[in-house]
Order: structure tokens, then sequence, then C-alpha cells
């Protein structure tokens, strides 16, 4: 029996980390709890590929079953907070890191590291819930018990930056990189810091070493989702290249950023508005039309933007079609930039 429920965790495991078919893998966990009924591990690991498959819900039923079974076990409950973070159920997620920390305080167990996680989590969920104070005693107590936390720093930097504390918030991000430096996250939020700051040349450094960072992760990994960080940062410095004026170098970002994600039509949008910029009119009504045309196939398909998730497609539609409507009318087409005009 033992040797097939390893012979079925293999091919589950092979399924998530060569093919990425979370779903065939979850036929394998649900053979295992036929067998296995009380399991631990399977109820986590469906939980993670029901969590990829965006049945959110299930998820949740799962990662519920896996404390139940062994509620005294203060990582349990730990990696429950984590998960109900992801899920965005910050308030549960509050409630598990507690548990985990009562079952510590009460002597029952004595893991200093499962305290620093439990209030990490506690601290990200305070956080999301805009209670940034506590967040902060959270992350604080965490260093207290284990100043080299990179992670911690890193959420604390994060937190301090929400209230707009930039001076603390890149001390931190300086301590986390000091212990980590291969974390990109860092990198990347120390340069935001800086651009809310005003320093935006100072940042561009910073999206440099998070990109390199993350290429080194895909490399070992080629997770799509570490694609997709490096992307949210192509785009992100080109932006910012775009903001000091320097519009060639900008596109160059947007360039690469396209390489990952061809039908984002922010990106196109972006680009199109660098050589508007530039007065290279033909290439930016170019732009301009893709970003339009993708955001009707993205209003058909139910898709969304890459690399700017909560900026509507109408918004980018807005802006996309005023910018043709204004490149034609600096060249006297007048009828058909009212024509753009009037479907904004």
């Amino acid at each position: 029996m033992g040797s097939d429920i390893d012979s079925l965790f293999s091919k589950a495991n092979y399924y998530i980390t060569q093919l990425r078919d979370y779903a065939k893998a979850l036929n394998y966990y649900d053979e295992i709890l036929k067998i296995s009924p009380y399991n631990p591990d399977v109820f986590l690991l469906r939980a993670d590929a029901l969590y990829a498959l965006g049945k959110d819900d299930e998820a949740r039923k799962s990662i519920d079953r896996y404390v139940q079974i062994d509620r005294d076990s203060p990582e349990a409950w730990t990696v429950r907070a984590a998960f109900l973070v992801d899920l965005g159920q910050y308030s549960d997620a509050i409630n598990s890191s507690d548990n985990a920390m009562k079952i510590i305080q009460s002597g029952k167990k004595n893991k200093p590291e499962i305290m620093v996680t439990g209030l990490y989590n506690k601290g990200i969920a305070l956080a999301y819930l805009s209670i940034f104070k506590e967040a902060i005693r959270c992350f604080d107590s965490a260093i207290h018990i284990s100043p080299k936390a990179a992670g911690v720093w890193n959420e604390m930097g994060r937190t301090y930056s929400q209230l707009a504390e930039y001076d603390k918030a890149l001390d931190c991000f300086d301590k986390a990189i000091g212990i980590n430096p291969s974390l990109p996250e860092a990198y990347y939020l120390k340069g935001e810091a800086l651009c809310f700051s005003g320093r935006m040349k100072e940042s561009l450094t910073c999206y440099d070493q998070a990109i390199l960072q993350l290429e080194d992760i895909i490399r070992q990994t080629g997770d799509p989702q570490v694609k997709n960080q490096k992307l949210f940062i192509l785009y992100t410095k080109g932006a910012t290249l775009q903001e000091l004026k320097l519009y060639d170098e900008g596109i160059e970002y947007f360039d690469n950023a396209l390489e990952i994600a061809p039908k984002d039509s922010m990106l196109w949008l972006s680009k199109g508005i660098s050589y508007h910029n530039l007065v290279q009119l033909d290439q930016a009504i170019e732009c301009f039309d893709n970003a339009v045309e993708l955001v009707a196939q993205e209003s058909n398909n139910g898709l969304k933007n890459t690399v700017w998730s909560y900026l509507s497609k109408e918004t980018v539609l807005m802006f996309a079609l005023d910018g043709i409507g204004n490149i034609l009318n600096s060249e006297g087409r007048f009828n058909e930039s009212a024509v753009c005009y009037d479907n904004l």
C-alpha cells in the first residue's frame, strides 16, 4: 500500500512540476485519499492544485481539512494562514496565525521559527486590511525573534511605503537585501519607494537588479508566475523611463515586456504614448491601433491586462482612441479624428 501511495505522489508531482497540469495531479491526490483518507499532506497539496485551477472555495475546504487532522500543530495553522492570505481571506488568516501562536505560547510546542512565520503572516493580513501600525508591530516582534528574517524586513518596508514613510521603508529594504541579495521583490519595492519619494533615476538600478534576480529564478524553475513578475517590472521600468522623458529607452523595456505578453493592450498603449512623445506618429498610431484591437479581443474573451489588471479595458480604450484622435487632428484629418472622439 505504501508503494502505491508513493507512486501516486510521484505521478502527481510530475504533472505539476513538469507539465503544470494541476487537474491531472488532482486526480492522483484523490486516488491517494481513497487509500489514506486522513493524510494531511494530500489535503495541503490538493489545496494548492485547486487554488492553481481557480477553485478557491474547494481549495479552502481542503486546507481546512488539512488543519482539522492535526489541530495541535502550529505548523498546520501557520500554513493555513499563509494560504488564506493568498485567497484574500485576511480576517480568517489572522485567526489562524493567532491559533498557531497560542499553541506555541501554551508551552505545548517551542518553535521560534513558527512564531516568526505566524507573526509574518498576521502582519501581511493586517496590512491588506489597512491596519498598518498593528502590522508593523507584528513585523517588529518577528524581527526581535529573528533579526535576519529578510522576508519580514521586506514586508515591513512595504508597509512603511503604504504609510508613505519612505525613509523607514528604504531602510527596511536595504536590510532585507543585505541579508538576502537574491530577493527580487525587495529590489522592486525599493525602486517603487524611491519613485514615490521623488528619486526616480535611482529607482532604475533597483528595477534592473530585480529583473536580474527574476531571470535567475526563471532559468532555474521556468515558473510562469515569475515570468509575470518580470513582465510587470519591465513595464514599471519602461513607465518610469517614460516619466523621465527617456522615451527611446522606455520603448526598449516595453518591447521586452511584449516578448512575454504580445497581446497585452496596456503595453501597446504605453509604447504608443512614448512614440507619440517622440513625434514618431506612424509608429504611435500602429501601437494605439493594436491596443484598441486587443481591448476588443479582451472584452470578447473575458481576458485582463497582464501588467496592470486593475486598469479597466475602458480606460485603455479611451487613452488609445484619444491618442489616435490627437494625431489625426494634428495632421488635419478632422473627420477621422472626430470618429475617434465620438467613440470615447
